[in-house]
């Protein structure tokens, strides 16, 4: 026990006491031995062998209970009231959780079991202490959630009060497009959206203003008012994306008219290309298929325009006349260009192999063959009829004018 005295030095004069005393118990055990009182001294030594347990007891007890009611619970103690010092300086609505008075009750309860444990009186000791950590916890951890629902609060409203003010501009911005584009791309039911959310934009700033008063005020706790906030904030954000999908709409409709004028100004040059091609290469006949393709194509380009002038324009089959059009005159123009380059080769073709026309009679004979066919725009079979001469003629320049007349042709086009 000497080793021990810090351990114990709370409730050692108690337990030098009890030692003291069973001291003299002894004493007294050994004189009724001594007179040969044997059930004097018999029940002496039960009362000895009692009192020895008692203090046993008392000794595996102190250490932790010591510890709880000289260490656990003042440290508890006195972080729970730093953290009220702190709600209180920043003026948090704390009230609910009744801090002073847990800690005066907490404290009165640590007093009365220090008393006890210096009189060596163990009884109720731990389940105080046990009652008094659990609820010093509690209250810990209570304070702490209400200063993170504190310092959330504060960034929320300043966060709602930026939103708010672009949800107002989204508004008024949306406003002022209904009333330049909403004739033009036919979107009229947003005057009734827009009067909607204009009726819910004021419910949510006064919604705003309200839970801003009582955090300012502090009336209601942080946590309970963040659920508040919360719950606005997803509404504004609700309000903020059904105003940025109406804007998509205006914006969409904007971005596809200008697309379609872009691409009725290059699919009019296309057009004109073709047409320029065909009479620059002076072609002899073109199919029906063509002329009535290249009808077509104008036509498509007509329909464009025709749809670009009506209001309100019909965004949707604009849309899907440019896509059509953009498909068929670029079809058509490839085409084109490979007849083009056809063309070429037939013509180089024949200028390279009439050296040889008035010496060769199967070469006269087939450049006849391509010519006529030439002549009644069956092309391909004129290029094949031309290409096989001069093959047979020289196979090695055969490939020389395929290459030269491939570069011809990609320059051409």
């Amino acid at each position: 026990l000497t080793n021990q005295k810090p351990m114990y030095a709370h409730s050692l004069e108690t337990i030098e006491a009890q030692m003291t005393n069973i001291e003299s118990m002894f004493s007294s055990f050994e004189a009724w031995m001594y007179a040969s009182e044997f059930e004097k001294a018999k029940a002496k030594s039960e009362e000895i062998e009692a009192s020895i347990s008692a203090l046993k007891l008392l000794l595996d007890q102190l250490p932790e209970l010591i510890n709880l009611t000289k260490g656990v619970i003042p440290t508890l103690i006195e972080e729970v009231a730093a953290h009220h010092a702190v709600s209180k300086q920043r003026e948090m609505h704390v009230d609910h959780l009744d801090v002073e008075r847990n800690l005066d009750l907490i404290n009165q309860t640590l007093n009365d079991d220090l008393v006890q444990l210096r009189n060596g009186i163990v009884t109720d000791v731990k389940n105080h202490c046990l009652e008094n950590e659990k609820r010093l916890l509690q209250l810990k951890v209570a304070l702490e959630h209400e200063e993170r629902a504190f310092d959330e609060t504060t960034q929320l409203v300043e966060q709602l009060h930026t939103t708010l003010q672009g949800v107002e501009a989204q508004h008024k911005a949306l406003e002022g497009q209904h009333q330049q584009f909403a004739q033009r791309y036919g979107l009229h039911s947003i005057k009734a959206f827009l009067e909607e959310k204009a009726t819910a934009i004021k419910q949510a700033q006064t919604n705003y203003d309200d839970l801003k008063e009582r955090f300012i005020k502090q009336q209601v706790p942080s946590s309970s008012l963040l659920v508040n906030l919360k719950d606005e904030a997803m509404v504004v954000e609700q309000l903020k994306q059904q105003l940025a999908a109406e804007h998509k709409k205006f914006f969409q409709s904007q971005s596809d008219e200008e697309r379609a004028q872009k691409q009725l100004l290059k699919l009019h040059l296309i057009v004109n290309e073709i047409q320029v091609k065909i009479r620059k290469h002076r072609l002899p006949t073109i199919s029906d298929s063509y002329s009535g393709d290249v009808r077509k194509a104008k036509q498509m380009t007509a329909v464009i325009e025709d749809l670009l002038q009506r209001e309100p324009l019909d965004i949707n089959r604009l849309n899907t006349m440019v896509n059509e059009s953009i498909d068929f005159i670029y079809k058509l123009y490839n085409n084109v260009n490979n007849i083009v380059g056809m063309v070429d080769m037939i013509e180089n073709g024949i200028v390279f192999a009439n050296k040889y026309r008035s010496s060769i009679d199967f070469v006269d004979h087939e450049l006849t063959r391509s010519e006529l066919s030439f002549r009644n725009g069956e092309y391909t079979q004129a290029l094949s009829i031309v290409l096989a001469a001069i093959e047979k003629l020289h196979p090695e320049t055969f490939e020389d004018l395929i290459r030269e007349n491939a570069k011809s042709a990609t320059s051409g086009g």
